[in-house]
Protein backbone atom coordinates (compact mmCIF):
# COMPACT_ATOMS: atom_id res chain seq x y z
CA UNK A 1 0.00 0.00 0.00
CA UNK A 2 1.61 3.35 -1.39
CA UNK A 3 2.34 5.88 1.41
CA UNK A 4 0.57 9.36 0.88
CA UNK A 5 1.44 13.03 1.28
CA UNK A 6 -1.38 15.31 1.44
CA UNK A 7 -0.15 18.63 0.87
CA UNK A 8 -3.31 21.44 1.78
CA UNK A 9 -4.11 24.15 3.81
CA UNK A 10 -4.90 23.27 7.27
CA UNK A 11 -8.94 23.40 6.22
CA UNK A 12 -11.62 21.63 8.23
CA UNK A 13 -12.19 19.76 5.11
CA UNK A 14 -8.28 18.61 4.98
CA UNK A 15 -8.50 17.84 8.72
CA UNK A 16 -11.76 15.20 7.85
CA UNK A 17 -10.08 13.87 4.93
CA UNK A 18 -7.08 12.91 6.64
CA UNK A 19 -8.52 11.55 9.65
CA UNK A 20 -10.67 9.53 6.93
CA UNK A 21 -7.80 8.43 5.26
CA UNK A 22 -6.24 7.11 8.06
CA UNK A 23 -9.17 5.51 9.70
CA UNK A 24 -9.56 3.73 6.46
CA UNK A 25 -6.08 2.03 6.30
CA UNK A 26 -4.11 4.47 4.13
CA UNK A 27 -0.64 5.43 5.21
CA UNK A 28 -0.41 9.07 5.25
CA UNK A 29 3.56 10.59 5.92
CA UNK A 30 4.12 13.95 7.08
CA UNK A 31 7.64 13.76 5.86
CA UNK A 32 7.16 14.33 2.02
CA UNK A 33 10.59 12.74 0.72
CA UNK A 34 8.80 9.62 1.82
CA UNK A 35 5.91 9.28 -0.04
CA UNK A 36 4.55 7.63 -2.84
CA UNK A 37 1.48 9.40 -3.50
CA UNK A 38 1.25 13.29 -3.58
CA UNK A 39 -2.23 13.95 -3.19
CA UNK A 40 -3.15 18.14 -3.69
CA UNK A 41 -6.02 19.64 -2.12
CA UNK A 42 -6.37 23.00 -3.14
CA UNK A 43 -8.19 25.74 -0.62
CA UNK A 44 -9.02 29.41 -0.74
CA UNK A 45 -6.73 31.24 1.17
CA UNK A 46 -9.10 33.24 2.48
CA UNK A 47 -13.10 32.53 3.31
CA UNK A 48 -15.41 33.33 -0.05
CA UNK A 49 -18.31 35.54 -0.26
CA UNK A 50 -21.91 34.24 -0.32
CA UNK A 51 -21.78 34.27 -4.23
CA UNK A 52 -18.50 31.71 -4.16
CA UNK A 53 -16.11 34.62 -5.32
CA UNK A 54 -12.55 34.13 -3.95
CA UNK A 55 -10.39 36.89 -4.20
CA UNK A 56 -6.53 35.37 -3.93
CA UNK A 57 -5.25 32.86 -6.36
CA UNK A 58 -4.28 29.33 -5.37
CA UNK A 59 -1.58 28.71 -7.70
CA UNK A 60 0.79 29.47 -4.66
CA UNK A 61 -0.53 26.39 -3.22
CA UNK A 62 1.73 23.63 -5.34
CA UNK A 63 4.44 22.17 -4.08
CA UNK A 64 7.99 21.69 -5.61
CA UNK A 65 7.74 17.97 -7.25
CA UNK A 66 11.58 18.13 -6.40
CA UNK A 67 10.62 17.58 -2.43
CA UNK A 68 9.04 14.24 -3.54
CA UNK A 69 11.85 12.07 -4.90
CA UNK A 70 9.72 9.19 -4.48
CA UNK A 71 6.23 10.10 -5.86
CA UNK A 72 4.87 7.77 -8.49
CA UNK A 73 1.13 9.28 -8.50
CA UNK A 74 0.08 12.86 -7.67
CA UNK A 75 -3.72 13.38 -7.22
CA UNK A 76 -5.91 16.61 -7.15
CA UNK A 77 -8.77 17.17 -5.62
CA UNK A 78 -11.10 19.23 -8.16
CA UNK A 79 -14.25 19.87 -8.84
CA UNK A 80 -17.26 19.68 -11.16
CA UNK A 81 -17.66 23.65 -10.72
CA UNK A 82 -15.17 23.65 -13.91
CA UNK A 83 -18.05 22.21 -16.28
CA UNK A 84 -20.06 25.13 -15.28
CA UNK A 85 -23.25 24.70 -16.77
CA UNK A 86 -22.59 21.19 -18.09
CA UNK A 87 -23.90 18.84 -20.65
CA UNK A 88 -27.12 19.12 -22.04
CA UNK A 89 -29.98 17.54 -24.49
CA UNK A 90 -32.43 19.15 -27.29
CA UNK A 91 -35.00 17.16 -28.48
CA UNK A 92 -34.15 18.34 -31.89
CA UNK A 93 -30.68 19.24 -31.94
CA UNK A 94 -29.06 16.29 -30.05
CA UNK A 95 -26.44 16.78 -27.40
CA UNK A 96 -25.56 20.33 -26.61
CA UNK A 97 -22.12 21.79 -24.75
CA UNK A 98 -22.40 25.30 -25.84
CA UNK A 99 -25.70 26.19 -23.40
CA UNK A 100 -26.46 29.21 -21.43
CA UNK A 101 -29.73 31.16 -19.90
CA UNK A 102 -30.70 34.25 -21.68
CA UNK A 103 -31.07 37.18 -19.73
CA UNK A 104 -34.35 37.79 -21.50
CA UNK A 105 -35.50 34.50 -20.30
CA UNK A 106 -34.54 35.20 -16.81
CA UNK A 107 -36.36 38.49 -16.36
CA UNK A 108 -39.71 36.04 -17.54
CA UNK A 109 -38.54 33.68 -14.71
CA UNK A 110 -37.82 31.14 -17.35
CA UNK A 111 -35.16 29.67 -15.34
CA UNK A 112 -33.88 26.85 -17.51
CA UNK A 113 -31.15 26.67 -20.15
CA UNK A 114 -32.21 27.00 -24.15
CA UNK A 115 -30.93 25.78 -27.32
CA UNK A 116 -28.70 28.53 -28.92
CA UNK A 117 -29.56 26.79 -32.04
CA UNK A 118 -33.26 26.08 -31.98
CA UNK A 119 -34.58 27.94 -28.91
CA UNK A 120 -36.26 25.12 -27.07
CA UNK A 121 -35.74 24.40 -23.69
CA UNK A 122 -33.22 21.97 -22.80
CA UNK A 123 -32.98 18.69 -20.48
CA UNK A 124 -30.11 18.29 -18.37
CA UNK A 125 -28.00 15.21 -18.55
CA UNK A 126 -24.93 14.04 -16.77
CA UNK A 127 -21.59 15.94 -17.27
CA UNK A 128 -19.03 13.63 -18.85
CA UNK A 129 -14.94 13.91 -18.13
CA UNK A 130 -14.49 14.51 -22.22
CA UNK A 131 -17.36 17.56 -21.66
CA UNK A 132 -15.41 21.23 -22.66
CA UNK A 133 -14.90 22.92 -19.07
CA UNK A 134 -16.78 25.99 -18.99
CA UNK A 135 -16.34 27.87 -15.61
CA UNK A 136 -18.63 30.18 -14.08
CA UNK A 137 -17.12 30.55 -10.94
CA UNK A 138 -14.11 32.25 -9.72
CA UNK A 139 -13.44 29.14 -7.87
CA UNK A 140 -14.08 27.06 -10.78
CA UNK A 141 -11.62 29.20 -13.39
CA UNK A 142 -8.81 28.74 -10.55
CA UNK A 143 -8.93 25.03 -10.41
CA UNK A 144 -8.90 24.71 -13.97
CA UNK A 145 -6.32 26.82 -14.32
CA UNK A 146 -4.74 24.48 -11.02
CA UNK A 147 -5.00 21.56 -13.15
CA UNK A 148 -3.45 22.90 -15.91
CA UNK A 149 -0.56 23.64 -14.05
CA UNK A 150 -0.53 20.22 -12.20
CA UNK A 151 -0.46 18.43 -15.45
CA UNK A 152 2.80 19.83 -15.71
CA UNK A 153 4.40 18.20 -13.15
CA UNK A 154 4.21 14.62 -15.74
CA UNK A 155 7.10 16.71 -17.89
CA UNK A 156 9.32 17.14 -14.54
CA UNK A 157 8.78 13.56 -13.22
CA UNK A 158 8.09 10.16 -13.81
CA UNK A 159 4.83 10.48 -11.66
CA UNK A 160 1.38 9.93 -13.02
CA UNK A 161 -1.28 12.42 -12.73
CA UNK A 162 -4.74 12.00 -12.11
CA UNK A 163 -7.73 14.97 -11.61
CA UNK A 164 -10.45 14.03 -9.08
CA UNK A 165 -13.59 16.26 -10.30
CA UNK A 166 -15.55 16.01 -6.96
CA UNK A 167 -19.36 17.13 -6.98
CA UNK A 168 -20.32 19.42 -3.72
CA UNK A 169 -18.07 17.43 -1.03
CA UNK A 170 -19.80 17.20 2.62
CA UNK A 171 -19.05 15.41 5.86
CA UNK A 172 -21.35 14.92 8.20
CA UNK A 173 -19.77 16.46 10.92
CA UNK A 174 -20.28 20.07 12.88
CA UNK A 175 -16.77 21.21 11.74
CA UNK A 176 -18.53 20.51 8.11
CA UNK A 177 -20.92 24.24 8.73
CA UNK A 178 -17.31 26.24 7.94
CA UNK A 179 -17.48 25.16 4.69
CA UNK A 180 -17.48 28.00 1.89
CA UNK A 181 -21.39 29.75 1.52
CA UNK A 182 -21.64 28.01 -1.93
CA UNK A 183 -22.44 24.63 -0.65
CA UNK A 184 -26.18 25.03 -0.46
CA UNK A 185 -26.33 21.50 2.00
CA UNK A 186 -24.20 23.63 4.50
CA UNK A 187 -26.58 27.11 3.91
CA UNK A 188 -29.64 24.86 4.73
CA UNK A 189 -28.08 23.24 7.77
CA UNK A 190 -26.90 26.38 9.36
CA UNK A 191 -29.51 28.75 8.94
CA UNK A 192 -32.57 25.91 9.93
CA UNK A 193 -30.19 25.53 13.23
CA UNK A 194 -30.36 29.70 13.75
CA UNK A 195 -34.19 28.61 14.03
CA UNK A 196 -34.19 30.83 10.41
CA UNK A 197 -36.08 30.31 6.93
CA UNK A 198 -33.40 28.70 4.43
CA UNK A 199 -33.05 30.79 1.24
CA UNK A 200 -34.05 29.56 -2.09
CA UNK A 201 -32.86 31.32 -5.55
CA UNK A 202 -35.10 30.98 -8.46
CA UNK A 203 -37.76 28.15 -7.95
CA UNK A 204 -35.80 26.12 -6.03
CA UNK A 205 -35.74 22.98 -8.73
CA UNK A 206 -32.10 23.18 -9.11
CA UNK A 207 -30.63 19.74 -9.26
CA UNK A 208 -27.27 18.77 -7.25
CA UNK A 209 -25.15 15.73 -6.67
CA UNK A 210 -23.46 15.84 -3.20
CA UNK A 211 -20.46 13.43 -2.42
CA UNK A 212 -20.16 12.43 0.71
CA UNK A 213 -16.24 12.37 2.27
CA UNK A 214 -15.99 8.76 2.67
CA UNK A 215 -16.63 8.21 -1.04
CA UNK A 216 -14.18 10.63 -1.77
CA UNK A 217 -11.99 8.48 0.35
CA UNK A 218 -12.33 5.50 -1.20
CA UNK A 219 -11.99 7.46 -5.23
CA UNK A 220 -8.40 8.69 -3.67
CA UNK A 221 -7.52 5.22 -2.59
CA UNK A 222 -8.30 3.63 -5.99
CA UNK A 223 -6.41 5.88 -7.67
CA UNK A 224 -3.15 6.04 -5.06
CA UNK A 225 -3.50 2.03 -5.64
CA UNK A 226 -4.14 1.07 -9.17
CA UNK A 227 -2.09 -1.14 -10.39
CA UNK A 228 -1.68 0.91 -14.01
CA UNK A 229 -1.81 4.83 -14.61
CA UNK A 230 -5.14 5.68 -14.46
CA UNK A 231 -7.20 8.07 -16.76
CA UNK A 232 -6.10 11.86 -16.23
CA UNK A 233 -10.00 13.02 -15.06
CA UNK A 234 -12.77 11.42 -13.10
CA UNK A 235 -15.75 12.98 -11.75
CA UNK A 236 -16.51 11.73 -8.17
CA UNK A 237 -20.33 11.96 -6.71
CA UNK A 238 -23.24 9.83 -5.35
CA UNK A 239 -24.80 9.01 -8.65
CA UNK A 240 -27.70 10.28 -7.13
CA UNK A 241 -29.45 13.69 -7.14
CA UNK A 242 -31.69 16.03 -5.53
CA UNK A 243 -33.12 19.36 -6.36
CA UNK A 244 -32.81 22.10 -3.97
CA UNK A 245 -36.56 22.13 -2.34
CA UNK A 246 -36.28 18.18 -1.71
CA UNK A 247 -32.77 18.98 -0.16
CA UNK A 248 -33.91 21.70 2.28
CA UNK A 249 -37.14 19.53 3.16
CA UNK A 250 -34.61 16.73 4.24
CA UNK A 251 -32.82 18.90 5.99
CA UNK A 252 -35.62 20.79 8.04
CA UNK A 253 -36.58 16.46 8.66
CA UNK A 254 -33.31 15.56 10.03
CA UNK A 255 -32.74 18.69 12.18
CA UNK A 256 -36.44 18.22 13.50
CA UNK A 257 -37.10 22.19 12.13
CA UNK A 258 -40.39 21.38 9.91
CA UNK A 259 -41.70 24.04 11.23
CA UNK A 260 -39.07 26.68 9.79
CA UNK A 261 -40.49 27.45 6.40
CA UNK A 262 -38.27 28.14 3.46
CA UNK A 263 -38.03 31.59 1.61
CA UNK A 264 -37.39 32.26 -2.20
CA UNK A 265 -35.08 35.42 -3.10
CA UNK A 266 -35.43 36.96 -6.23
CA UNK A 267 -32.03 37.64 -7.21
CA UNK A 268 -30.17 35.35 -10.20
CA UNK A 269 -27.43 33.80 -9.38
CA UNK A 270 -25.48 34.10 -12.68
CA UNK A 271 -22.76 32.33 -12.24
CA UNK A 272 -24.15 29.38 -10.42
CA UNK A 273 -24.87 26.41 -12.80
CA UNK A 274 -28.65 25.72 -12.93
CA UNK A 275 -28.08 21.60 -12.31
CA UNK A 276 -25.17 19.85 -11.47
CA UNK A 277 -24.40 16.57 -11.33
CA UNK A 278 -21.43 14.60 -13.02
CA UNK A 279 -21.81 11.10 -14.89
CA UNK A 280 -19.06 8.78 -13.05
CA UNK A 281 -19.47 5.49 -14.79
CA UNK A 282 -15.86 5.74 -15.99
CA UNK A 283 -14.55 5.57 -12.26
CA UNK A 284 -17.10 3.05 -12.22
CA UNK A 285 -15.48 0.86 -14.31
CA UNK A 286 -11.79 2.04 -14.35
CA UNK A 287 -11.56 2.21 -10.72
CA UNK A 288 -14.32 0.06 -9.02
CA UNK A 289 -15.25 3.20 -6.79
CA UNK A 290 -18.52 2.28 -5.83
CA UNK A 291 -20.77 5.16 -3.87
CA UNK A 292 -21.58 4.18 -0.48
CA UNK A 293 -23.55 7.06 0.88
CA UNK A 294 -26.30 8.48 -1.01
CA UNK A 295 -27.42 12.31 -1.02
CA UNK A 296 -30.46 11.45 1.75
CA UNK A 297 -28.65 9.38 4.16
CA UNK A 298 -25.70 11.88 4.23
CA UNK A 299 -27.94 14.71 5.07
CA UNK A 300 -29.69 12.66 7.60
CA UNK A 301 -26.45 11.30 9.22
CA UNK A 302 -25.34 15.16 9.21
CA UNK A 303 -28.47 15.89 10.85
CA UNK A 304 -28.42 13.12 13.51
CA UNK A 305 -24.28 15.18 14.25
CA UNK A 306 -25.95 18.11 14.31
CA UNK A 307 -28.20 17.57 16.85
CA UNK A 308 -26.09 15.92 19.00
CA UNK A 309 -23.88 18.66 19.08
CA UNK A 310 -26.77 21.18 19.80
CA UNK A 311 -28.33 18.89 23.04
CA UNK A 312 -24.59 19.11 24.78
CA UNK A 313 -24.44 21.29 27.45
CA UNK A 314 -22.12 24.64 27.29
Amino acid sequence: MMTVYLHSRKTPFASALQAGLIKSGVPVTQAGADAEVLLILPSPSVAGDADGHYPHAILEELPDIRQFPQVRRIILVSSTEVYGHGDYLCGDCGPIREARRYEKHLELKRWELFCPYCKEMLMPTPTREVSTPAPLTDWGLRLLALEKQVEGYCYQSAASVTVLRVSYPYWTEPTYLALHPASPLAHFCHTLLADQAATLFEDGYQMRDMTHIDDIIQAISAVAHHPYPPNPVYNIGSGTRLTLQEMVAHCQDALGKTETPYVFSSMILHDQPRHSFPEIERARLELGYAPSVSILEGIYRLGQALNQTASLPN
